[in-house]
C-alpha cells in the first residue's frame, strides 16, 4: 500500500516539473516581448498621409523584433511540449 503512495507522489513530483517547463515560454513571453521597442522616425512625403493629420514625421515602433521572439519563445514552447 505504502509502495503505490509512494509511486503515485514520484509521479505527481515529476508533473509538476514538466508542467514549470511547460510554462516557462509562455513566462518569457509575458515578461519580456512587451520590453522589446525600437522606436524609429519615419519621414512621410506621400499627400495622402500628409492630409490626413498634417504631419511630415511619425514614430514607428518597430515591430520586427518583438515577432521574431515571440516566434523564437513559441518554438521554444513547441518543443518542450
Amino acid at each position: 500500500m505504502s509502495r503505490s503512495k509512494s509511486k503515485k507522489r514520484e509521479r505527481e513530483i515529476r508533473n509538476r516539473k514538466h508542467e514549470l517547463y511547460m510554462a516557462m515560454p509562455l513566462c518569457l513571453i509575458v515578461a519580456v516581448v512587451p520590453l522589446i521597442i525600437y522606436v524609429r522616425k519615419v519621414v512621410v512625403s506621400d499627400p495622402g498621409n500628409l492630409y490626413w493629420d498634417g504631419r511630415s514625421m511619425r514614430f514607428d515602433l518597430f515591430a520586427y523584433y518583438k515577432m521574431a521572439y515571440l516566434l523564437i519563445f513559441a518554438a521554444a514552447g513547441l518543443v518542450l511540449y
